[in-house]
């Protein structure tokens, strides 16, 4: 009896010491080596390949292009377009898949034929409640990062295929980051407390009016997408491209929260409310200010990624992957969801009533066998 509790205190030591060196090992959510050099030409910065595709209000049409079923119905949106022909992209990188290459060009297609000629725009044909802000934007409103990501695929498809008319409106998608967000475009000034500052310009994801949101992911997709097209060469795309990340750096304090990042800054431009914070996007910060770091080599974007990076594990982007997982599972396909978690709570059960029967029998005094005596 002796040896087997030896034995168990040595199995447990060693698991704790395994656990342990695994949370070193981990100590930031992405590895240090994961962090490449982006390229213009290369993988587009996203942080799961699945992430995406998991998002539970997207399906695919007959014709292979991705739209969102929203309350009002149908639509589709340029920014999931976009990010399934980026993904597609990435892995035609890897593999080199003919099919891959297809999905991507289609996504470019769709993109190149329903842009607004006159505006370079891709419109918003539904009224959208943005709830951080308690405001609703009137069907026929643009995205800063529609146009960005829109940008990003088509000078992709430029460079793939050669055709310029996709380098022709990947440089008219700029357009609306010319036009402020009173006259109906997606230029705003940055200041997180009142007032504007003209030097400061912010491509807004979320056009809100009177009070700005300064959604940090959308801003710095668009930010992605300029630099994309200022690889042409172009001078504009470059210009655009110098003045946002002169206001990302000015702007990045406000949404450092010391244990994570600030999905906008409402609670800041319009109070009170409180601070509007998202794991996943998180991650999608990291992930972002790495390419536009290392795009240029900026030291203050990269050591906001790197500290930003330390918020957490990858044991946690583990789990804010599988809560993610989670919830596609529960709203498309609910049944088996309520069969695994059935599963699932008849195996704690039965779990439970063994561990009680073993202490039961090991609580319960030893009987002497008739015959049996000890020396």
């Amino acid at each position: 009896m002796e040896n087997c509790r030896q034995t168990s205190a040595r199995l447990i030591i060693l698991v704790c010491l395994c656990l342990g060196c695994a949370s070193a090992a981990r100590a930031d959510y992405f590895s240090k080596e994961s962090f490449g050099r982006y390229d213009a030409r290369g993988k587009y910065p996203l942080w799961s390949k699945t992430w995406v595709g998991l998002e539970p209000r997207v399906y695919v049409d007959a014709g292979g292009i991705p739209y969102v079923e929203y309350r009002t119905g149908r639509i589709y949106n340029p920014v999931t377009i976009a990010a399934f022909g980026l993904l597609a992209y990435n892995r035609y990188l890897e593999s080199n898949a003919t099919a891959d290459r297809a999905e991507f060009l289609r996504a470019a297609e769709w993109l190149q034929k329903n842009e607004v000629s006159d505006c370079g725009c891709w419109y918003y044909d539904l009224d959208y409640t943005y709830f951080a802000m308690d405001e609703t934007l009137q069907k026929h409103w643009l995205s800063g990062m529609a146009q960005g990501m829109a940008m990003s695929v088509m000078m992709r498809a430029y460079w793939m295929t050669g055709d310029r008319t996709y380098l022709d409106g990947a440089r008219k998608a700029m357009s609306p980051l010319m036009v402020a967000v009173r006259d109906g475009g997606v230029l705003q000034y940055f200041s997180p407390t009142g007032g504007t500052s003209p030097d400061l310009k912010y491509y807004e994801e979320y056009p809100t009016r009177p009070a700005p949101s300064f959604t940090l992911n959308g801003f710095m997709f668009t930010l992605v997408g300029l630099y994309d097209v200022s690889q042409a060469p172009d001078e504009q795309a470059s210009a655009l491209f110098k003045s946002g990340m002169l206001t990302l750096r000015a702007a990045l304090p406000f949404y450092d929260l010391g244990d994570g990042s600030a999905y906008d800054l409402a609670h800041l431009t319009r109070p009170p409310r409180a601070v509007h914070r998202d794991a996943g996007y998180h991650l999608v910060h990291i992930t972002l200010l790495n390419a536009l770091g290392s795009a240029v080599q900026d030291p203050d974007l990269l050591w906001y990624r790197d500290n930003w990076n330390s918020y957490g594990t990858a044991l946690e982007r583990e789990a804010i992957w599988l809560e993610h997982l989670g919830i596609w599972i529960a709203k498309r396909h609910w049944l088996s969801a309520g069969v695994l978690l059935l599963l699932m709570l008849l195996g704690a059960a039965w779990t439970l009533r063994s561990i009680w029967r073993w202490l039961s029998v090991r609580r319960r005094p030893a009987q002497e066998i008739p015959g049996w005596r000890t020396a």
